[in-house]
Parts: C-alpha cells; sequence; structure tokens
C-alpha cells in the first residue's frame, strides 16, 4: 500500500492469466480506494486524504502554497 502513488492489482491464475485487475481512484476531492493484495488476495480500503486526492493518490502538502491556493484552491494539492 502506498497512499500516494497510484497501483494497481491483479489477481492471476497459476499460468499467468489476468482474472481480474483494479486500480487506485478518487472517489472525490478527498476520498482514496487503495487496491492492494492482502495474502494474495485483491482488497479495497477507502481512506480520507488529508491534503485531497487527485488522480487515484493522495497529494502530498506543498511546501508553502498558501498564498498559491488562496487564488487557485481547486489544485489538488492545495488544502480544501
Amino acid at each position: 500500500k502506498n497512499y500516494n502513488v497510484k497501483g494497481y492489482t491483479e489477481l492471476v491464475d497459476n499460468s499467468g492469466n489476468v482474472l481480474a485487475s483494479a486500480v487506485d481512484l478518487c472517489n472525490d476531492k478527498s476520498s482514496l480506494t487503495e487496491e492492494y493484495c492482502n495474502n494474495n488476495v485483491p482488497t479495497a480500503e477507502g481512506i480520507t486524504c488529508p491534503n485531497g486526492c487527485f488522480d487515484g493518490a493522495c497529494t502530498k502538502k506543498a511546501k508553502d502554497s498558501s498564498i498559491f491556493c488562496k487564488l487557485f484552491k481547486f489544485l489538488p494539492f492545495c488544502p480544501l
């Protein structure tokens, strides 16, 4: 699991054929569904991203974006 990186999970059979796959996705601007394997079982976990969610990953907090984010609140790294 890595909430800050968009990833994917695949279920494969013994021959290497992909039976199912899932990708990390943002449900909205602040929540993420993280896909991962738990003892070889594809599993999904829903979490709230403290600094927002963009393109299947939680965004990291910008170092000093306070003035910038006042002007551009819609950007994924600006606090909600």
